[in-house]
Formats: C-alpha cells, sequence, structure tokens
C-alpha cells in the first residue's frame, strides 16, 4: 500500500499509523489527547481498516468525537460515546461548518467505528457498514447436523431443547433467518391444500417451502408448542435475544459454534444443489442481491454424474427423454 505521511514521519501500514498518528494541536491539545488516545486507537484498530489513509482519517474522526465527549463531561466510554444521538449531535455541533459530502464521509467513519467499537449500542440493527464485508459463513457438514439434534435430544430442560430444536428446524428446513426465528408460531405453518407433503413457513415478505426431511420435526414442535413463537418465550428487548437464548444451550466443544447465519447458509446451498431455478430461489429466500450466489457457488457440490449437467442444459432427462428435434 502506498505510505502516507503521519505526525511527520511515513506509516506504510495502518498499524504505523496508529502508533504514529497525533492530532492537529490547534483541535486537540495534548493533554485531551492523552485521555483520548487509547480509546481512540482501539477503536480504530477493531474497524479493521487496512489502508493507511482510510486508518488516518478514521482515527482522526475517532479522536474528534471522544474529544468533544471529553469536553461535555461524558465518561470516555465507547458504549457512551458512540451512540446514534451522540453521533448525530456531533456532527450537528462540530460539522456545522463542513460541506455536506464532509458530514457524509464523516457520518460513514463514525458509523463504522462505533460498530466495532460498542455491543450494546443499537448500532447491529442498522446495514453493514461499507467495508466490513466478509465472506458468507461456510454451511455444516452432514456430521455436524447429527450431531446438533443429538445434542437438542440431551439438553437440561425441555425449554433449552425448543429452543435448540426450533433453530434447527426452522435453520435448516426453511432458512428462517434470526430476526425471523422470533416471529414464527404454529399459526405460520401451514400445509398446502393440492399435497399434504408440502409444509410453508408464511413469514412476513416471503413463503417458504420446507424441505421434505424435516416437516416431521416441525410437525411435532407445532403440535407441541400451538400458542406463541415455537422457539419459546424470549426477552424482546435484549440486544440479541437470539443470541440470549443460544447461550443457555449445551453444545459440545467439538462442534463448531451454533450460529443461525450459518444454518441458513446450509439450507440455501441445499437448495441450489435441488432442481431450483435462480429466480425462485431468490423469492423463497428473501434475497435482492444476486451477490451472495457468489459466495455459496463454492460450496455447491457438482451433479454426481459428470455429464449430468450437459443433459440438463439440453433440455434432455438423465434418461434419456425429450429430445432436440
Amino acid at each position: 500500500m502506498r505510505p502516507i505521511r503521519v505526525a511527520g514521519g511515513v506509516a506504510g501500514t495502518a498499524e504505523e499509523v496508529l502508533e504514529a498518528y497525533a492530532p492537529d494541536p490547534e483541535l486537540i491539545s495534548s493533554g485531551e489527547w492523552a485521555h483520548v488516545r487509547g480509546i481512540a486507537i482501539a477503536a480504530t484498530r477493531a474497524a479493521g481498516y487496512e489502508a493507511p489513509s482510510s486508518a488516518r482519517q478514521a482515527l482522526r474522526y475517532a479522536a474528534r468525537m471522544l474529544v468533544w465527549a471529553y469536553r461535555l463531561g461524558q465518561p470516555l466510554d465507547p458504549e457512551a460515546v458512540f451512540t446514534q444521538d451522540n453521533v448525530k449531535s456531533f456532527l450537528t455541533a462540530e460539522g456545522a461548518g463542513w460541506s455536506e459530502a464532509g458530514r457524509a464521509t464523516a457520518a460513514s467513519y463514525l458509523h463504522r467505528l462505533a460498530w466495532h467499537a460498542t455491543t450494546k449500542a443499537p448500532w447491529h440493527g442498522l446495514p453493514t457498514p461499507a467495508g466490513r464485508a466478509r465472506p458468507i459463513a461456510p454451511p455444516y457438514t452432514a456430521r455436524e447436523i447429527a450431531s446438533y439434534w443429538a445434542a437438542a435430544e440431551v439438553q437440561a430442560t425441555e425449554a433449552r431443547t425448543r429452543v435448540f430444536t426450533a433453530m434447527l428446524t426452522l435453520g435448516l428446513g426453511a432458512g428462517v433467518k434470526a430476526g425471523e426465528l422470533l416471529h414464527v408460531t404454529a399459526a405460520d405453518v401451514l400445509v398446502h391444500p393440492q399435497d399434504s407433503r408440502l409444509w410453508v413457513v408464511v413469514l412476513s415478505d416471503r413463503t417458504v417451502p420446507v424441505l421434505i426431511e424435516y416437516v416431521p420435526a416441525l410437525a411435532r414442535l407445532t403440535e407441541k408448542y400451538p400458542e406463541g413463537p415455537l422457539i419459546g418465550p424470549h426477552n424482546t428487548h435484549a440486544r440479541d435475544p437470539v443470541g440470549k437464548l443460544r447461550s443457555s444451550l449445551e453444545i459440545p466443544s467439538y462442534l463448531p459454534p451454533l450460529r443461525q447465519a450459518q444454518l441458513r447458509t446450509t439450507w440455501m446451498v441445499q437448495l441450489l444443489s435441488m432442481d431450483v431455478r435462480i429466480t425462485e430461489f431468490m423469492t423463497i429466500a428473501g434475497l435482492s442481491s444476486g451477490s451472495v450466489l457468489e459466495k455459496l457457488l463454492p460450496y455447491v457440490a457438482d451433479r454426481d454424474d459428470q455429464d449430468r449437467y450437459l443433459l440438463a442444459g439440453a433440455g434432455l432427462s438423465p434418461r434419456g427423454g425429450p429430445r432436440a428435434s
């Protein structure tokens, strides 16, 4: 990466920027910088900027906002400083003389900084900030899934078994997202009038067919818990209600962490491995962008018969069905 000048020296990496940076003394005194330096650097480091110029800009905004809060007598706790209300107030007060583009740039940096620096402040309900894109979590293996089911059956309490079973059934069977998981009730699960084998989950924005192998588990859940969310009672005011429920589960240490997003990835890969068209997949999965398809591609296995895809591409069935005329 291209080196940049920082505090009279040259920095070639983001980490070198963090170590060498010193603010403009006309804006921040040396005493103020001493008070906020550690917090500003930690927040910027956590945000994961790789380019030295971006790290320097992020550290500038982190320092400015922390000093602004310090001058107001606020505690220098990231959870207290990097709130949405504080960011708005900071931009209004300190950014009064900035251009509209300058305020937008500052807001973007502060959003990303706050996202990483806090766990309690409600930034996590907002769209993922730019620059935080990560590879999609890989699907669980068949062995891992079998072990999760076995663990669900031996939980210490019925409530934990209910949570575990609901997560697995709705995640692997219908790709239900974490936020949706809290609201699915027995009333949202229907049997298709034209085929009793086809069960669907009716969500707020789509209707999802349940993979046939998970229908028995879903049937048991709806029969046992006809009222309320299938996952059971939960604290709707918690920052991460699903995470709080999941934290009570007893999961063997040899298994990877249980995540709803990863259960959904597993479901999406299975769906793409079936004869489902892309438009149908997008509708069923509730996706508006095809970018996720590229991330899923490495996990979608080829057909067992190496020539089967050629037959499919020609409009032929594997048994030599319709032929082109």
